[in-house]
Order: C-alpha cells, then sequence, then structure tokens
C-alpha cells in the first residue's frame, strides 16, 4: 500500500492580482492520501513535492497510518470500487444512475450539489455560452466527463468550454481532452480539492487557458488565467466586477449571482 500527503486547500494570493508559477499556490496544510496504487501515490507526492521546491513547506512522513486501501481529499470519500483499468471505469460508469470520478483506479461517487451551487453552474454556463457564442464554442454542463492525461483521472467539470471541434480520448466518444475553460462552484466538501489536487491536475491540460473558482457563501470569483510563458495569472472579482477571459470576452459578475442567494447553498 503506498501513501502520500496532499495540499489541503491553496492559499488564497493577497490582492485581486498576482503572477504564479506553473506550480498551484501554497498549500494551507496537508492532509493524507491514502492507496493501495502506487501511481497514485506517485501523483500525489509530485503535486505536494512541486509546492515544497517552491515554498519550503514541510512534508511529514504518514506511511504509519495507513490501515487500508482507499484514498481520501478531505471530503471523506471512500472509493466504491478498486483496481479497475481506465476501459472497465468507463464501460461500468456509462450504465451508473450516479457520476463517479476515477483516481489510478479508484472510483468516487459524486455527492450532489445544493440548490445555490447548481444554479450558479446553470448561470456560469449561460453567460459563457451567451459572451462565447460567436467564437464557435461548445458550452458544457455537469455531466461531461473529461480525462487528465495521462489517462489515469477522468472528472466532471461544473462548466466546461471548448473552443472549436471536442477532441476525444482514444477509443470514446464523450471523453474530451480539450477544454478551453473549466469551471468548478465551491462547496465545502470539495473546495480544497478543487483548489489543490483537481486544479494540479487541470494544469496538465495544454489547451486550458481559463480555470474560475465561483463561491457559493458570497459573490466572489477566482480566475487564473494561462500566459504565453506558462505560468498563471490570479484575479479574484466581486459585486460590479467583470471578469476578462483569454481572448478578451468579458463576464459579468452581478450577472452570474443574480438570484443565487435567494437559495440554500452550503
Amino acid at each position: 500500500m503506498a501513501c502520500a500527503t496532499v495540499v489541503r486547500g491553496a492559499a488564497r494570493p493577497r490582492g485581486n492580482e498576482r503572477q504564479l508559477s506553473s506550480t498551484p499556490p501554497a498549500p494551507a496544510a496537508i492532509v493524507p492520501i491514502i492507496t493501495d496504487n502506487p501511481e497514485a501515490g506517485a501523483e500525489v507526492a509530485d503535486v505536494v513535492g512541486r509546492c515544497k521546491c517552491r515554498w519550503g513547506e514541510p512534508l511529514d512522513a504518514m506511511s504509519s497510518i495507513c490501515p487500508s486501501a482507499w484514498y481520501v481529499v478531505d471530503m471523506g470519500r471512500v472509493a466504491e470500487r478498486s483496481q479497475l483499468t481506465a476501459a472497465e471505469y468507463l464501460a461500468w460508469e456509462r450504465d451508473q444512475p450516479v457520476k463517479h470520478e476515477f483516481f489510478h483506479g479508484e472510483v468516487f461517487a459524486m455527492a450532489g450539489g445544493t440548490l445555490r451551487h447548481n444554479a450558479l453552474g446553470v448561470s456560469m454556463g449561460a453567460e459563457l455560452r451567451a459572451v462565447l457564442r460567436s467564437r464557435g464554442c461548445s458550452v458544457l454542463s455537469s455531466d461531461q466527463r473529461l480525462a487528465f492525461p495521462p489517462d489515469a483521472r477522468y472528472v466532471y467539470p461544473d462548466v466546461t468550454v471548448i473552443y472549436g471541434p471536442p477532441v476525444f480520448q482514444q477509443g470514446t466518444d464523450d471523453v474530451i481532452i480539450n477544454p478551453s475553460i473549466l469551471v468548478e462552484v465551491l462547496s465545502r466538501s470539495t473546495e480544497e480539492y478543487d483548489r489543490g489536487l483537481k486544479w494540479a491536475g487541470y494544469q496538465r491540460l495544454g489547451s486550458l487557458t481559463d480555470y474560475l473558482l465561483v463561491a457559493q457563501a458570497e459573490a466572489r470569483i477566482e480566475h487564473y488565467r494561462r500566459n504565453a510563458d506558462g505560468s498563471w495569472t490570479y484575479r479574484t472579482a466581486g459585486p460590479g466586477d467583470r471578469i476578462a477571459l483569454t481572448g478578451g470576452r468579458e463576464l459579468a459578475l452581478d450577472a452570474i449571482y443574480a438570484g443565487a442567494f435567494e437559495l440554500p447553498g452550503d
């Protein structure tokens, strides 16, 4: 059994703009990832190792607390199935009534969102479609499956935007690998994952230009935009602000949050 540590949430940069390297922001804390799959442990260790190289965060050995074959990202999620190949996961997942993410052979069920979470996801998709319609973009819902290289992880972003025709993972017609914009609506149970391990994986997608984190508790959107040299610029937007996407199109934050706080959220 392998055991590694993972970023528990990324510390928010101060101010509304900051230049970042291609590594994730500094971790606020470290939580264990426990798995019997050495490849999964190696990926997590690589993410944390790159954070350590830049910020010098101490990493403690966690090998003494590996009691069973499951993996945790500070969400209490326990693997429903283990030791599946990617092909086995995809064949099984297509017949399931609920969605599952895939992490190096381990399969995890996805929890449903609050009404506010779901409304913000729909609102983000609608606003993106409105401003990008003339660009020949496809705006896809949270039912769209996305593969990370090297095809060892599969996830469902809350909103996915593709410029031009979709590029599918080889042998599939429902798994895309060329997103340009990805959106995650933050929840208490998944925020640290969206900021940490998931964001680190998204950065491996060469087509990705913009990553947006949408808060539920307040009108706030965090925006990572890729620069020509591969680094990322971080900005925050609040009430009255506009978000400038790669290519010059803008989103109005107030339009995205219109009516959202009339609905229950977390």
